[in-house]
């Protein structure tokens, strides 16, 4: 009718509209699954998850080689040669010379970015030890402490940390690729692993001197630092206004703290 309002409210609620998750690998299609909060392919051929995984090795938490990213990593691997060496052998790009890829690697990279690469590797060859490598392989239960500790227990066959069964058995298979590894390299050299801390410390409050400078001058005798109490823990340093929480850990794991001072002495065998 004339002069009535014709609009119609309509009060059903509104819905809401969420994108559902991926089922399927965008790179290979094949499916997905859960672990944690990320979606994992299942395909172990997957493109996708070997960059990642070889990208992973030249990581800081691996060998560490400045310069090599995903996104080069990627790059390299469309080369069918770097490919069929490096889905077996991600550690290839130490000694590019022994796997006979260094054409291929200027092909694809071009003269620049290999010839920085290249030093880059030059750099780090003989300051990176076992332990690095067998963390950048990124198998279960082996960051760079555990595998140190490992590595550190064949050569002493002492060992000052839990250690669990799946790190163990993941060990066993990284020590037969290490083992593969030295032996096909000529060019890189891996250094030998450092022997077992004298102690394991934690800190906490303020020292005379700076955080760093007290780790670095710790490391020089051979104690580690662990920015963590742990039932590992030997002393907590403990300094000018200490925080509570590690103080508290200190109390419940029964972890001796030390004044700086008292340190010193440790230092000093006194």
């Amino acid at each position: 009718m004339p002069g009535t309002d014709t609009h119609v409210q309509n009060d059903a609620p509104e819905t809401a509209y969420f994108n559902p998750l991926p089922v399927y690998c965008p790179i290979c299609k094949s499916a997905l699954t859960v672990s944690g909060v990320h979606l994992i392919c299942t395909d172990e051929k997957c493109i996708a998850k070997l960059i990642t995984s070889i990208a992973h090795f030249y990581s800081p938490q691996g060998i560490k080689l400045d310069g090599l990213g995903e996104a080069l990593v990627e790059k390299i691997l469309q080369d069918q040669t770097c490919y069929n060496i490096l889905k077996d052998k991600p550690w290839a790009l130490l000694d590019p010379v022994s796997y006979n890829i260094v054409p291929q690697l200027i092909n694809v990279l071009g003269d620049k970015i290999f010839i920085k690469i290249f030093n880059n590797v030059n750099n780090i060859s003989d300051t990176k030890n076992m332990a690095h490598f067998i963390s950048g392989l990124g198998l279960p239960g082996l960051a760079y402490k555990t595998s140190l500790r490992l590595c550190q227990f064949l050569s002493s066959g002492k060992i000052n940390i839990h250690i669990s069964d799946r790190a163990q058995k993941s060990f066993i298979h990284a020590v037969s690729l290490y083992t593969s590894a030295i032996s096909e390299m000529k060019n890189f050299k891996l250094t030998a692993i450092p022997s077992q801390a004298r102690a394991i410390y934690c800190i906490t409050g303020t020292l005379s001197k700076e955080r760093l400078a007290m780790i670095e001058y710790l490391n020089i005798h051979n104690y580690e630092y662990s920015p963590y109490n742990t039932r590992e823990t030997n002393y907590l340093i403990v300094g000018t206004e200490p925080g509570k929480v590690k103080i508290d850990k200190a109390i419940k794991y029964n972890i001796p703290q030390i004044s700086e001072e008292q340190l010193f002495k440790l230092l000093n065998g006194d």
